[in-house]
């Protein structure tokens, strides 16, 4: 059975577009938490899909989350969960909106 141990496309960030991850062949399920670390007020994170972490077009928003998080939800320390069936080529997540309050996020993804 393939897995994905976990892996950060985003790492204690306010903004930008993280490293994409290559999910392995024979991943169908993956968990993607966005963490929280201080305090943060606003700002909003994307998660996305394409079919090679090389892909140079814009890429797809992944569902059900298929549009920005409020990352304010993940201020303090808190977690957020989303799981997604499928099969995928790579994924990432991209703050659309700076996270402010003084915090910072951090993304990572997990798969069997």
């Amino acid at each position: 059975m393939a897995t994905l141990a976990p892996t950060y496309t985003l790492a204690q960030v306010t903004t930008g577009t993280g490293t994409a991850v290559q999910v392995p062949q024979g991943v169908s399920q993956l968990r993607i938490d966005v963490i929280g670390t201080g305090t943060i007020s606003g700002g909003t994170l994307v998660l996305e899909e394409a079919p090679s972490p090389t892909y140079p077009g814009t890429w797809s928003a992944l569902s059900p989350s298929a549009g920005a998080i409020a990352v304010s939800a993940v201020s303090g320390g808190a977690v957020q969960a989303f799981h997604f069936l499928g099969v995928f080529g790579a994924v990432r997540g991209r703050v659309s909106s700076n996270v402010t309050g003084g915090g910072t996020i951090t993304v990572a993804v997990v798969g069997a």
